[in-house]
């Protein structure tokens, strides 16, 4: 019974976990595919460098057609924390506030089972979904190397971390908020 809560939570979003992690993959790989194809369009960047908000809302800092400004913008600004977010505060809300809601929280509650534990629990299970995500996300874009775009292992694996502790902040936050709310 140590782990049974986090263990049945993370079966019953095995669904959607899989889903967003899936997604994720597919969508880093078009980016990925399509990396060939502007890597030496010098127009992209002229469509950045002279508009500072034209490139703040596509995330752009630097060169679009570098492979670290290409995934920054594709992915890393905008798309892989909107998902990620969605994911964890989706969860954190509705993980103790929504039982709540549901009348399924007291079926837990009656546990033998401290109700620290079980909040644990039910952080543990918030970092379990997001981590197929972002570990989804870094793979294909290692695997983008096929593609002409290579990038510094340690620099992905530090924006993967980011995005996936961004989501885990947020949605541990709802989970605290639920707990005191619901």
């Amino acid at each position: 019974m140590r782990t049974g809560i986090a263990r049945l939570d993370l079966l019953l979003r095995r669904r959607g976990t899989i889903g967003y992690a899936l997604g994720m993959a597919v969508y880093v790989f078009v980016i990925v595919a399509l990396y060939p194809t502007f890597k030496d369009d010098a127009s992209l960047n002229q469509f950045t460098r002279g508009n500072s908000t034209v490139a703040a809302l596509f995330g752009a800092t630097g060169s679009l057609t570098s492979p670290a400004g290409w995934l920054n913008a594709n992915i890393y600004s905008n798309f892989l924390p909107l998902v990620v977010l969605l994911l964890t505060i989706g969860y954190g809300a509705s993980a103790i506030a929504g039982q709540d809601e549901d009348g399924t929280l007291g079926l837990i509650v009656t546990l033998p089972l401290s109700r620290r534990r079980i909040l644990a629990q039910k952080a543990i299970t918030l970092v379990a979904l997001v981590v197929p995500v972002g570990l989804a996300t870094a793979l294909v874009v290692l695997a983008g190397r096929g593609f002409d775009l290579s990038i510094a292992a340690n620099h992905l694996i530090g924006a993967t971390i980011g995005a996936t502790v961004l989501g885990i902040d947020f949605g541990a936050l709802a989970l605290f908020i639920g707990a005191l709310s619901g």
